[in-house]
């Protein structure tokens, strides 16, 4: 058995982190000989598919011809499923990099997940969609209800404004109801004026 002992050469900010990535590294590289890493994609649609034909993968996805992908050199791809891929190799980088490139070639699609996707991630865009929208609906309520209010009372005949009231803040249920009470004590008001000045007439 053999190990394998790293350590920073000085204590600094930057040994430290070129440290913690020169570990990794390493143990990507003894993983990779090893156990090898794997990278599963699945094939959503009607139609789509693939296959294996020698060092190329044949890719059925909907386009008027089908995507012929030159297997690199270092890594192994297997189709157990006709909509299942799987891209096996040494170097995590490049099986990363390559199952990348074949999901490329058709994306997910946010609603019905049409298309290439890891196997391991759930298409959730359109939740992410709806929780936005209704962040949305939540924000214009929001700025709706912070809003002020305002009631100015004009003679009918025209003239100058004879009273008001406003609310400024968040307004509620309350608040309208109260601001509309408001209102109508100052209709009140006024229309005993005008009766008022009727009589002395």
């Amino acid at each position: 058995m053999i190990a394998i002992t790293v350590a920073p050469r000085y204590e600094t900010k930057r040994s430290r982190a070129l440290y913690g990535t020169s570990r990794a590294l390493i143990a990507n590289l003894v993983e990779g000989v090893t156990k090898g890493f794997e990278k599963k994609l699945e094939i959503n649609g009607v139609g789509y598919r693939a296959a294996v034909q020698g060092k190329v993968l044949q890719l059925s996805l909907g386009y008027s011809h089908d995507v012929n992908y030159a297997i690199p050199e270092g890594i192994a791809i297997t189709t157990p499923k006709p909509t299942e891929i799987i891209v096996t190799g040494n170097d995590i980088q490049r099986v990363g990099q390559v199952a990348a490139e074949i999901r490329r070639y058709r994306a997910p699609e946010p609603y019905k997940g049409k298309g290439v996707k890891y196997a391991d991630s759930s298409s959730s865009a359109r939740k992410a969609r709806r929780n936005d929208d209704a962040d949305a609906d939540r924000a214009a309520q929001a700025g709706r209800a912070s809003r002020p209010l305002h009631g100015r009372l004009v003679p009918a005949h025209g003239g100058a404004c004879i009273g008001s009231c406003d609310h400024a803040g968040a307004v509620g249920q309350s608040r309208v109801v109260e601001a509309a009470a408001r209102i109508d004590r100052l209709e009140a008001a006024w229309e005993k004026v005008r009766v008022s000045c009727r009589n002395r007439n």
